[in-house]
């Protein structure tokens, strides 16, 4: 097989944080920000962006937002004292994420009314003026202000809310404009959301969709599922017995998410589509032995069932 095959499939790098960051009140900057590839943070009061990197602790930001935001959290009516320093410890808390906590190569969840991106953070935060400052009449707004610390974004993926595993759809209810996402399924969710073939923590992850809007058919699933593991059998002397792991959310449609070593799961993949697809374009990548052993088994083993509900990987982004 092609020892360059790895070049070919994304990879996740280790320490990559998850994170939603909304787009304004009640999404109102989703699309702009779909377009200008960006992502940006209220509060327009503090633009010292340099200062707050220079910060040491969320501590001293307090400080300056309640300095500068006093005035508008007194008029709130009603406000303890000791809510308003939680209020402020709030605002402090978003600034200090989105400028200090929030890297490069970092992946965000941006939510919308009826949609979602994904994308991929490229760029420190630097001050854009004149740009997300449409304000709604209610307070909210009329505090947050301006959106004015920004960050380049490349997006990945832009979804409907409908389309998504339940545990990403769950946690778009958080209300916070920027959360940091530490739920290892969510995302796992978010991954396969955006690709279909990647690579992270040194394992390829391969993702088969059944899309079927009906009931899944035992069957057929089963047939799946005994083909993929003799294959897998066939094959895994060549990769010195590694072992291959399996996720699933069989739902209708849902994903089966086989993990395992890249070029072992790649092998996989190719005969998957040779024996259910009909497709040997990947045997071609494969070493003469192995495409030996693959074309013996599917004339051993031959499928039984239609698969074109099943949608196979192919490489990385949808």
């Amino acid at each position: 097989m092609n020892s360059n095959i790895d070049c070919c499939i994304p990879k996740i790098k280790d320490g990559t944080n998850y994170w939603i960051v909304r787009s304004g009140v009640e999404g109102k900057y989703f699309n702009q920000f779909y377009y200008d590839n960006c992502i940006a943070l209220g509060w327009d009061k503090i633009d010292n962006i340099n200062l707050i990197k220079g910060l040491k602790s969320v501590e001293t930001l307090k400080n300056i937002v309640k300095k500068e935001y006093s005035n508008e959290l007194n008029e709130i009516n009603n406000l303890k004292k000791s809510n308003i320093n939680r209020k402020v410890g709030d605002i402090a808390n978003k600034i200090y994420k989105f400028i200090n906590e929030l890297k490069v190569g970092d992946i965000i969840v941006t939510p919308g009314k009826d949609e979602i991106l994904i994308g991929e953070v490229t760029s420190d935060a630097f001050l854009v003026c004149n740009k997300y400052n449409k304000l709604s009449l209610d307070k909210k707004s009329e505090r947050i202000g301006e959106l004015n610390k920004a960050r380049s974004v490349k997006w990945l993926k832009r979804i409907n809310r409908d389309e998504l595993e339940p545990n990403l759809r769950l946690i778009l209810r958080v209300y916070h404009g920027i959360a940091h996402i530490n739920n290892e399924q969510v995302i796992t969710e978010i991954n396969r959301t955006i690709y279909n073939f990647y690579i992270t923590n040194n394992e390829g992850h391969t993702i088969y969709r059944i899309n079927s809007q009906e009931s899944i058919d035992f069957s057929k699933y089963a047939n799946f599922i005994n083909h993929i593991n003799g294959i897998y059998e066939l094959i895994k002397d060549d990769f010195k017995d590694e072992k291959m792991t399996i996720k699933t959310n069989v739902q209708s449609p849902g994903p089966i998410e086989l993990i395992g070593n890249s070029r072992m799961v790649k092998v996989i993949l190719a005969a998957a589509n040779s024996l259910f697809k009909n497709n040997d374009e990947g045997l071609e990548e494969l070493d003469p032995r192995q495409r030996k052993k693959i074309k013996e088994y599917k004339q051993k083993n031959p499928n039984t069932h239609d698969y074109n509900d099943y949608e196979f990987p192919s490489f990385g982004t949808y």
